[in-house]
């Protein structure tokens, strides 16, 4: 069969207008091209709010199981194509959803699961299948949506297997949704902890109240120009973490071979990823372990934890590292210093690119708490975040290797990860396998 044959019907998009209006008053939800991957990661809070007609609205508006795909847009290395699935949680958390005019949905007929035609977009745009599909106007890249469904054809597979397909692939994208989900807790927890005790100062004293509101003692310092607890001290950041700049990689030996040594770039910070890989030797200084925080030194700051012990950090970014030796730990760390980072990424736009400098890192002041039960609290929950990361990695990883074998028919759904379903239940059930706690309670 080809993809036109297994579709009902085609609901185009509306942008509407930005204010509601007489002409324009029903609000939706409207899913661009750059929603695609958060709705994927189920973060549905970036996607505009949009006006329509009420006739667009009864005839535009989406459903569970509709299935968007991004006909506009791409670049040289990404090819239009993109899906996205309307779930129930979607309408849920976003109300009534239609999507853009760069965009076009499409129902399919009752004999096919939408979630298993949704994993089977992803398979063939992994493949690259719509390149071969794609036109340019105007420097844009358009999908010839027809031309695509009409020559790609897709297995006429019992409804059965469908199923079983995509319950398998769903349940690990539930896996690494929940963890990401774990993880948002998790960083609002260490947010709030960091606000109770190192901006409002109401960290439990003696007898377990609020230190501050309690009627706690405070000092003025200087160098903050404010009150602080008595017994806390200010402190250069250079005097409490490890701190390390990147090494100048040469990009002449950069290489894709993932055998190769492993480096992060300034772009491979925000998402924890690896983009280059080199041959060339480079001291132990430069290695990178869990939990370090990395900044960006140009451009956006990109500022995040690092999440293994294999990779080399590269130039023009800096590594903080906790230290045995002092009470501050390198959460505190992020917390402290972003704002002076905000500023800084805030007086570059609209000018050249922004540039923090060694000098700046060396005027970087941090509070030291007294009380080294802070410092366990915050490391307890970045081990927790670190923990869940690399299982999504992991998960991630398997479900990407998954999807072509089930989809290729290369591993029987019926046979052999039932089987391994089967042999899995009794060890988990006997504790023979164990779940990692903590993330169990969380």
């Amino acid at each position: 069969m080809k993809i036109k044959d297994i579709i009902d019907q085609f609901i185009a998009g509306d942008w509407g207008e930005e204010t509601c209006s007489n002409e324009m008053p029903c609000a939706v939800t409207c899913v661009r091209g750059a929603d695609i991957v958060p709705i994927s990661e189920y973060d549905f809070s970036t996607i505009p709010i949009r006006y329509i007609s009420q006739q667009s609205y009864s005839k535009r508006c989406l459903q569970v199981g509709d299935i968007i795909i991004e006909k506009s847009g791409g670049s040289p290395t990404q090819s239009t194509g993109r899906v996205s699935f309307v779930s129930q949680e979607l309408l849920n958390n976003v109300g009534p959803v239609v999507c853009s005019n760069f965009c076009t949905a499409f129902r399919l007929k009752k004999s096919w699961n939408p979630l298993y035609v949704y994993y089977y977009f992803q398979f063939i745009y992994n493949l690259g299948v719509f390149f071969n599909f794609e036109g340019k106007t105007s420097g844009l890249k358009n999908l010839q949506l027809e031309a695509a469904f009409a020559a790609i054809p897709i297995e006429d597979v019992n409804k059965s297997i469908q199923d079983n397909i995509a319950s398998i692939l769903q349940c690990l994208d539930n896996k690494i949704a929940i963890n990401r989900s774990i993880n948002q807790n998790l960083e609002a927890m260490a947010k709030q902890l960091y606000d109770y005790w190192f901006v409002q100062f109401d960290f439990p004293n003696e007898d377990g109240k609020p230190y501050k509101s309690s009627g706690g003692k405070m000092v003025w310092n200087d160098k903050l120009k404010r009150d602080i607890p008595e017994g806390w001290k200010v402190s250069m950041l250079a005097n409490e973490v490890d701190l390390q700049y990147g090494f100048p990689f040469s990009t002449e030996l950069f290489t894709e071979q993932e055998t190769m040594v492993p480096v992060v770039r300034i772009r491979d910070i925000l998402n924890n990823t690896i983009s280059t890989y080199t041959t060339e030797e480079v001291e132990e200084k430069y290695l990178l372990k869990k939990q370090d925080l990395l900044i960006g030194m140009d451009g956006n700051f990109h500022i995040n934890y690092w999440t293994d012990n294999k990779s080399y950090l590269n130039q023009r970014s800096v590594r903080l590292r906790a230290s045995k030796s002092s009470n501050v730990s390198i959460v505190q760390v992020k917390y402290d210093i972003q704002p002076y980072i905000k500023a800084k990424e805030a007086r570059a736009k609209g000018s050249t690119v922004g540039h923090l400098s060694d000098k700046d890192m060396k005027e970087l002041y941090v509070l030291v708490c007294p009380n080294k039960k802070t410092k366990e609290k915050f490391d307890s929950i970045l081990s927790l975040i670190i923990t869940n990361r690399n299982e999504i990695e992991l998960l991630t990883k398997q479900r990407d290797e998954l999807l072509p074998l089930l989809m290729n028919g290369q591993v029987s759904v019926n046979s052999d990860l039932a089987k391994q379903r089967d042999e899995l239940l009794p060890l988990l059930m006997n504790g023979q396998v164990l779940i990692n706690s903590d993330l169990l309670h969380d």
